[in-house]
């Protein structure tokens, strides 16, 4: 913002506010599907087949919390979610509240770490 970098990947709800002041331009979004939050950006993945990153959110609880817990807070915020006030303000953020379930939220994220780790192991990523 201050013109000391050319280009950056950065997540939206970060970069909305300078994007909507004209501060920053955007160039591309990395999620499958164009982003209503940036009309007539094109994806990444049109321009770079097969591109795909995404930021997503969600809440752990430690290993072992009782179920009746983690369906109580699961349930809790799916209703939030569900409620047009929050709605409204994470779709205007270029949010998409999912509410998943326990099961499917551990089934998505072993899912992205596979993902990431086949990209580490195919590029060799090592930490310094």
């Amino acid at each position: 913002m201050s013109g000391d970098v050319d280009f950056a990947f950065a997540g939206a709800i970060s970069t909305l506010p300078h994007v909507r002041s004209g501060t920053i331009r955007v160039l591309a979004v990395t999620t499958p599907k164009p982003s209503p939050a940036v009309p007539g950006v094109p994806t990444l993945t049109s321009l770079c087949p097969g591109f795909e990153s995404t930021n997503w959110y969600t809440i752990f609880a430690p290993a072992g919390t009782p179920v009746a817990i983690t369906a109580k807070i699961s349930s809790e915020i799916a209703a939030a979610l569900k409620s047009p006030e929050i709605r409204e303000f994470l779709l205007k953020e270029a949010a998409d509240p999912v509410g998943s379930t326990p099961a499917e939220t551990a089934s998505f994220f072993k899912r992205e770490v596979e993902r990431y780790a086949t990209v580490i192991q195919a590029e060799n990523i090592k930490l310094e």
